[in-house]
């Protein structure tokens, strides 16, 4: 083998390594500046979840930094309303000129696709996963929960485990009540199961007195109420009082606040819900860095996951001389709890999981 074949071959061999530790994202294709825009509620009624979810992001980017990225988070509140979200959302992409924005929920995201129909800036929704986020432009992205799935996963449960067969629905007048709502409704009846009562009431509503009465007069054996956080408790209480022992079943807004303000009310409902497995490792992270434990693990996995999906997609984007956006299509890389592989398409989703309360505990059922 003369010299230049040698060299020739060094030079394959070498790439190869490169690109094997590149695959990895651990070390970044360039020491060029990347700003990852962030748009969570840290005021409002979310403030909570939006709050642990930049958590996460921060932790991600901690480490980012340390694998040699240079790379700044750009945090913006938008208060839990539309206007925020719109407005965070111009200027991210227009003064700051972030390479990706990450947001929460299918609310945030709905304001802002207009502002990402043009141009090649992705937006990652790392909470929500519906069909209007999959079909909403070609910059917009999901790694978060399927709500549709979530409602065909309930009704499943209900119509061939617990053999119910004429449900009541009571949904809020909301979007993702209405998206997941729709989904029960449809699954359970084309499974053969009758809808006896289907009403929408005020996201804030907590007096259920004449919805209860319909139900024991259409002699319902299932409810159906994916509802707001505050308002299931309330719900669930008058039952107990009105004497409606019908099987009683919501989404995950239920949480332990609600069992804790239910004051018994909730034994033996069920509920679809968020999971996070096997993040230990994240949770010690976030207890070096805040010096305490979440108590809301899954949130925080949230931020952290859109954080390295948005690193991924910058890499590729780098490495392979094309758009960011075209980029998130290609990511392929291990999540804190599955596989965020984009496959091509716009979403790499998750399905939630189906719970009952017994006692003061989530237990999951099949």
């Amino acid at each position: 083998m003369n010299k230049k074949i040698w060299i020739i071959v060094a030079v394959i061999i070498l790439g190869g390594i490169v690109w094997l530790g590149l695959s990895k994202n651990k070390v970044p294709v360039t020491n060029e500046p990347v700003k990852i825009g962030s748009i969570m509620p840290l005021t409002g009624d979310f403030a909570f979840f939006g709050g642990e979810i930049l958590k996460g992001e921060q932790i991600a980017i901690d480490e980012a930094k340390k694998d040699g990225w240079n790379v700044e988070l750009i945090s913006e509140d938008d208060q839990s309303k539309p206007t925020g979200s719109v407005n965070s959302a111009n200027k991210l992409v227009r003064v700051d000129k972030v390479d990706v924005v990450l947001t929460a929920i299918l609310q945030e995201v709905k304001p802002m696709t207009g502002i990402f129909a043009e141009g090649t800036t992705p937006l990652l929704a790392t909470w929500d996963s519906n069909e209007y986020i999959k079909t909403a432009g070609k910059n917009i992205f999901s790694i978060g929960f399927s709500t549709e799935s979530a409602g065909d996963k309930m009704a499943e449960y209900a119509y061939n485990k617990l053999k119910l067969r004429n449900v009541a629905v009571i949904g809020a007048q909301d979007e993702w009540s209405n998206i997941i709502s729709t989904a029960f409704v449809k699954k359970f009846t084309s499974l053969g199961g009758k809808i006896v009562m289907n009403e929408q009431v005020l996201p804030n509503l907590k007096e259920f007195r004449t919805q209860i009465a319909k139900i024991k007069n259409l002699k319902a054996d299932g409810l159906y109420a994916p509802l707001f956080p505050t308002t299931i408790a309330p719900l669930l209480k008058q039952m107990k009082e009105l004497g409606l022992k019908t099987t009683f079943m919501t989404a995950d807004s239920f949480s332990i606040d609600e069992l804790e303000a239910s004051n018994g009310a909730s034994e033996g409902i069920y509920f679809s819900n968020l999971y996070a497995d096997d993040i230990k490792g994240l949770e010690a992270k976030y207890l070096q860095k805040y010096w305490k434990e979440s108590g809301a693990s899954v949130f925080v996995s949230f931020g952290y996951n859109g954080v390295k999906t948005a690193l991924e997609a910058i890499r590729i984007s780098k490495s392979k001389n094309i758009s960011v956006s075209e980029a998130m299509r290609q990511v392929d890389i291990a999540g804190t709890d599955s596989r965020i592989k984009m496959d091509g398409k716009q979403y790499s989703e998750k399905l939630e999981r189906l719970y009952q309360v017994q006692g003061k505990e989530f237990v999951e059922v099949k």
